[in-house]
């Protein structure tokens, strides 16, 4: 199998799945696959520490350097990491939620780049999930 073949040679797609596909102009495998992306991502320009009031619950992008190690803590029922930058001299906190295996990705005094929805939570910025 190839990108050209036909779809009917993928397992599991039969004569009316194949017409299905056809009316959306996917008759061969390359087409199915390039079709419907797995995830697509806009990323916004770097916000800088003057204007990140202006973002607050939206998507940004944060150039910055990890602080402090992450920190791990495990609850009942939930794992958090947490972890610290600062734009400038603001602090923004970094939270994830069952992703223990950050601390092993993320180190300290080093340049990322975060991606996620920026919260304004107890007096602090905070984005949680963020992608690195």
């Amino acid at each position: 199998m190839n990108f050209s073949s036909s779809v009917s040679e993928i397992n599991g797609i039969g004569a009316k799945t194949a017409e299905l596909l056809k009316a959306l102009d996917i008759d061969n495998v390359g087409a199915l696959i390039y079709h419907f992306p797995r995830d697509y991502y806009v990323y916004p320009d770097l916000v800088s520490e003057n204007e990140l009031y202006n973002f607050i619950d939206t998507k940004v992008c944060i150039e910055a350097v990890l602080s402090e190690s992450i920190e791990y803590k495990k609850t009942y029922r939930m794992e958090i990491c947490t972890g610290r930058i600062f734009l400038g001299k603001t602090p923004v906190n970094l939270v994830w939620f069952h992703m223990p295996y950050i601390r092993r990705t993320v180190y300290p005094k080093k340049r990322y780049c975060f991606f996620g929805v920026l919260k304004f939570n107890r007096n602090c910025y905070e984005i949680s999930q963020p992608m690195v």
